[in-house]
C-alpha cells in the first residue's frame, strides 16, 4: 500500500490481508501515510518461505521455457531507472506488459498490472485464443493468469488475488478473461483452474469493502476505522505478529487464556469481560449467558484465567490439579486424563521427532532428520538405575539428508520399539 501524489495505490497483498486481518489494513496504511515505521525484524522463516517460493516460481518459468513447441517468453523487466517516480515507473510497466500481450507473445512474465489505484505483478500471462464470434482488442486471442504458489492445495487467498489479477487483466484486453491458473507446489506440480465467473461476484463485495475501509480515493482527509490486535491465522506470516503480540500481552488480552476461541473472545468482549484479568475476578455464574460459551465451557476458561493471573501474581508456575470424576458411588471414573496412561514400565521408551519442513526432494517436501528414543535407565543387581540410553537415528548419508536414508532411520527405529515391545508387552 501507497500514497503517490495524495492518491492511495493498493496490490492484491493489501486486499487478501484485508480479509485476513482488518488490523493489518490500518498498520499498512499508517505506513503509508509515514505515521508509523514499518516493522525491521527478519524472520528467517518468512525469508525462507519467500526463497523458496520464488524458486518454485523459476521452476515453473524453466518448465514453461522448455515447453514442446517452442513457446515464446516475454519478462517485462523492472524499470533500471531507481530516480525515476515511482508513478512513472508503473505506467511504464504496464505499457510494456501491453506491448507484450498487443505482439501475441505466448507467456508474459511478471506482467505489471496498474490501474491507478490498484497495482499488481502477475507472474505470468499466457495466451489464448478467444472464443468463435468473440474478439478481445488484441485480435483473436487474450491472455490469462497464471500465479505461482507454494501451497499444495488452492486457498481462498490466492483465488482472491487472481481474481483481482483476472479483473485488471480484462480492463487492459477489452475482454473478461474465461479462467485463472494456479501451479502448485509439491513434487507432483499440480495445477488448478477456475473460472473467473465463480469468483466476481466474491471479490467485487470484498474489493468493496475494502475501499470503505480505506475511504474511497482520496483517503488522505478520512481518518481509519479504528482496529486493535486479534489473533488470527495469519499471525504466523505476518510481518507485525511482533508488534500485535506485545500489545496483546500489554493488554491484558483474553486470547491469552489458554484454550479460549476467537468467538468466545468476541462474546466475552461483547459482555464487557474485555481482559483476562477481568475473566479471573468475574464472579461465576452470570446473569445472562455469555455468546460463544456454555456455562461448562465458562466456567473451564475462568478457571484457567483464574490460574494464569494468580502464577503471574506469585511470579513463579502455577498449577492446580483438576479433581477426577467420580461416579454416583463415587468410585474413581476409569480412563479419564492422565488415568488413561498405563503404569510405568522398564520397557517404556520416550520419543522425540525432529524435522525440516522446508526440505525439498523430487521425492517430496519436508523431511524428518532425527528420530530420537530415550531408554530409560535399568537396574543392575543392587537396584541402583544405570545409566539411560538415547538412540539417534540420523536421515543423513554421506553428510547430507536424504529422502533414503531418512526411510533406513524410520526402519531402524520402528525396529527398536518392535523388539522392545517384544520383550516388554
Amino acid at each position: 500500500m501507497q500514497i503517490i501524489d495524495g492518491q492511495l495505490i493498493y496490490s492484491a497483498t493489501d486486499l487478501v490481508g484485508f480479509i485476513e486481518c482488518t488490523h493489518l489494513a490500518n498498520l499498512n496504511r499508517a505506513v503509508a501515510e509515514r505515521k508509523l515505521e514499518p516493522p525491521h525484524e527478519k524472520d528467517p522463516v518468512l525469508d525462507r518461505i519467500a526463497q523458496r517460493g520464488y524458486e518454485h516460481e523459476q521452476r515453473f518459468l524453466a518448465g514453461l521455457q522448455h515447453e514442446s513447441g517452442g513457446l515464446t517468453v516475454v519478462e517485462v523487466s523492472e524499470d533500471p531507472d531507481r530516480e525515476r517516480p515511482i508513478l512513472e515507473r508503473l505506467r511504464r510497466g504496464r505499457e510494456a506488459t501491453l506491448d507484450a500481450m498487443r505482439s501475441g507473445a505466448d507467456v508474459i512474465y511478471q506482467a505489471v498490472l496498474f490501474d491507478g489505484r490498484r497495482q499488481g505483478y502477475a507472474d505470468f500471462l499466457r495466451r489464448v485464443d478467444t472464443p468463435a464470434n468473440t474478439r478481445s482488442d488484441l485480435g483473436a486471442w487474450s491472455y490469462e493468469v497464471w500465479d505461482t504458489k507454494l501451497a499444495r492445495h488452492p486457498k481462498a487467498s490466492a483465488v482472491l488475488q487472481l481474481s483481482l489479477y483476472s479483473d485488471m487483466v480484462g480492463a487492459m484486453q477489452g475482454f473478461v478473461p474465461a479462467e485463472m491458473h494456479l501451479a502448485l507446489g509439491g513434487v507432483e506440480a499440480e495445477t488448478a483452474s477456475f473460472r473467473v465467473s465463480d469468483f466476481a461476484a466474491y471479490y467485487r463485495l470484498v474489493a468493496r469493502r475494502f475501499e470503505e475501509h480505506l475511504g474511497g480515493e482520496s483517503p488522505a482527509d478520512v481518518a481509519a476505522i479504528p482496529t486493535a490486535p486479534e489473533p488470527t491465522d495469519h499471525c504466523a506470516v505476518c510481518r507485525w505478529s511482533l508488534r500485535c503480540s506485545r500489545e496483546l500481552r500489554e493488554a491484558d488480552d483474553l486470547s491469552r487464556v489458554a484454550g479460549l476461541t476467537s468467538r468466545q473472545r468476541r462474546g466475552l468482549i461483547e459482555f464487557e469481560i474485555p481482559t483476562r484479568t477481568a475473566l479471573a475476578e468475574t464472579a461465576l455464574p452470570l446473569a445472562s449467558k455469555v455468546p460463544g460459551a456454555s456455562p461448562a465451557a465458562l466456567e473451564r476458561i475462568h478457571e484457567q484465567a483464574r490460574v494464569q493471573v494468580e502464577g503471574e501474581r506469585r511470579g513463579a508456575p502455577y498449577f492446580e490439579r483438576i479433581p477426577l470424576p467420580r461416579d454416583r458411588e463415587d468410585a474413581l471414573t476409569p480412563n479419564y486424563g492422565l488415568g488413561m496412561l498405563p503404569p510405568p514400565s522398564e520397557g517404556d521408551l520416550f520419543f522425540d521427532i525432529e524435522g525440516d519442513p522446508f526440505y525439498s526432494s523430487p521425492q517430496g517436501d519436508g523431511v524428518d532428520y532425527l528420530f530420537g528414543v530415550i531408554e530409560p535407565a535399568e537396574r543392575d543387581a543392587s537396584g541402583d538405575p544405570d545409566t539411560a540410553r538415547f538412540h539417534a537415528f540420523w536421515s543423513i548419508e554421506d553428510g547430507e539428508v536424504t529422502a533414503g536414508a531418512e526411510r533406513r532411520a524410520f526402519e531402524a527405529f520402528i525396529d527398536l520399539t518392535m523388539d522392545r515391545l517384544r520383550r516388554d508387552p
